[in-house]
């Protein structure tokens, strides 16, 4: 398992499952003629909740700091 991959969801899935997500709201937004649609509202909540639950179940990262081997 990698360092970004813990419980199935890992920073390169949700990457790629928002950019999917924003080319709905771009295609929703064309469709409709407003960004204030309902559904992408609800689209882009969609995509905060797949980051942060990538973020969250991800180990933390820091700059300067580089794990010691086991």
């Amino acid at each position: 398992m990698s360092d970004s991959q813990v419980n199935g969801l890992d920073m390169d899935k949700s990457r790629d499952l928002c950019d999917r997500i924003q080319a709905v709201v771009e295609d929703l937004h064309a469709i409709t003629g407003t960004p204030k649609h309902p559904a992408i509202a609800l689209l882009m909540k969609a995509a905060d909740e797949i980051t942060a639950t990538a973020m969250a179940n991800s180990p933390r990262r820091y700059a300067d700091y580089e794990p010691k081997s086991a």
